[in-house]
């Protein structure tokens, strides 16, 4: 985090990654009172989908994203519609996994932090802080 930043929440969380094909991938995230930061492992993602060694020996670039710049949508991909689309205007993004879960988990971080999460759609949500 940039100094002067508050981190609200950090842990690990189910994304979808890489390049042509999408490959289930744990990522590093946390969240601060500026921004959605999480760790992109790009074209490695099946290599990081295939166990707890090469989770270790591939990390990641962190992918910052922030807050007034990112849009959440309904995300899908293949079969799988129970996701959430983080992205902003540049076309960085991300596909996170359980929708509803997620958004509870968003909602009360950031709600801790005096946020609010917004939804400006039934399938849109932006974060106002």
């Amino acid at each position: 985090p940039d100094p002067g930043e508050k981190i609200i929440r950090s842990g690990t969380i189910s994304t979808l990654q890489g390049s042509k094909m999408k490959f289930p991938v744990y990522s590093k995230y946390y969240l601060t009172d500026r921004r959605f930061v999480w760790h992109d492992v790009g074209r490695w993602a099946f290599i990081h989908s295939q166990g707890a060694l090469w989770m270790l020996l591939v990390k990641g670039t962190p992918v910052s994203m922030p807050y007034p710049e990112m849009k959440i949508t309904h995300g899908k991909y293949a079969m799988n519609k129970d996701l959430l689309l983080f992205s902003t205007p540049d076309g960085r993004g991300v596909l996170v996994s359980r929708r509803e879960k997620t958004l509870e988990l968003l909602k009360d971080a950031l709600g801790q932090a005096g946020i609010s999460l917004v939804q400006n759609s039934s399938e849109e949500w932006c974060i106002r802080a």
